[in-house]
């Protein structure tokens, strides 16, 4: 969020991203507006819920039984995950 108000301070003439006490609410106002157009598809949740109470899309548990195709990063990420899933 911080390289989303950077970039918004930026644009409005800073040349340094100000103390966040000190922000207008401009600044803080178009920052969190543009890291959500960004960063959330809320438009989407929003039907993804809706097909979920209307019972169009239902979440399957998924078991993983073997990690050897498992991507690398993956298993540094979730190892630990996967690990006690599969123990």
């Amino acid at each position: 969020m911080l390289v989303v108000a950077y970039e918004i301070a930026r644009s409005l003439g800073y040349r340094w991203l100000p103390n966040i006490r000190r922000w207008g609410s401009l600044l803080a106002e178009e920052t969190l507006k543009q890291a959500e157009r960004r960063f959330y598809d809320t438009r989407e949740t929003l039907k993804l819920i809706e097909k979920l109470r209307r019972g169009c899309v239902r979440v399957v548990e998924r078991r993983v039984v073997d990690v050897s195709g498992v991507h690398p990063l993956t298993l540094a990420f979730y190892g630990d995950v996967l690990g006690k899933m599969l123990g």
